[in-house]
């Protein structure tokens, strides 16, 4: 498991606002998603905007502040109004504008390979431990695929264990990683809890990407 501090954050400006990026694969590619296998990052929306065009890629977008948006996307039409705490993927080629529901919003940002499949969801643990069971792909799909896990801590401080591995307590705004695993077998089961009295509030996202595929 790879703890990643949101002092380590590259920084970063859009039209809209700033981001930043906490990790991408290959490394080099954290200051450019577009050329990443796969990237993970936040954005902070404060203004109407146009988002950024990744082509090749597919994108996966949760408001995890503020009172969420609404993306209008061109071609084609069509208008998704996004709650905060809700994942919306999209093609990365598709022009969308952004508007504010009201005021200012921080999304979380999966950026990925168009051949690849991501998932997120947005829970909240306690003192008592929550498993996060082993994902598993959808039936029909084909390929042999590695497996990427992800936490983002939104609130609160969560404490991460697997296995014999030393647990991790993330900040807010911290990051763990899983590296990728080719076999779901291999993958260790991660344990989540809070590690104080206060409940913590995390991202959960997975990633599965083809093993024959080069960026």
């Amino acid at each position: 498991m790879i703890r990643i501090s949101h002092r380590t954050y590259l920084p970063g400006i859009w039209a809209g606002g700033t981001t930043k990026g906490i990790w991408a694969e290959p490394a080099d590619a954290i200051s450019s998603p577009a050329a990443a296998r796969w990237w993970v990052g936040t954005a902070v929306i404060e203004r109407d905007a146009p988002y950024s065009f990744f082509a090749g890629r597919s994108r996966l977008h949760l408001p995890i502040h503020g009172d969420g948006l609404r993306l209008h996307f061109r071609n084609p039409s069509e208008e998704v109004v996004l709650a905060r705490n809700t994942p919306y993927q999209f093609h990365g080629e598709w022009e969308v504008d952004a508007t504010l529901v009201d005021g200012p919003v921080i999304a979380f940002n999966l950026i990925y390979r168009a051949d690849g499949i991501a998932a997120a969801s947005v829970v909240t643990v306690g003192a008592d431990e929550l498993v996060w069971p082993r994902p598993a792909l959808e039936q029909g799909v084909v390929g042999t695929r590695e497996l990427v896990q992800i936490v983002y801590s939104i609130a609160g401080a969560p404490t991460i264990s697997a296995g014999a591995e030393q647990a991790v307590t993330l900040a807010r705004d911290d990051t763990l990683v899983v590296p990728a695993h080719q076999h779901v077998d291999t993958m260790p089961q991660l344990f989540l809890m809070a590690s104080d009295a206060a409940p913590a509030t995390v991202v959960l996202a997975t990633l599965w990407l083809p093993t024959d595929i080069t960026v």
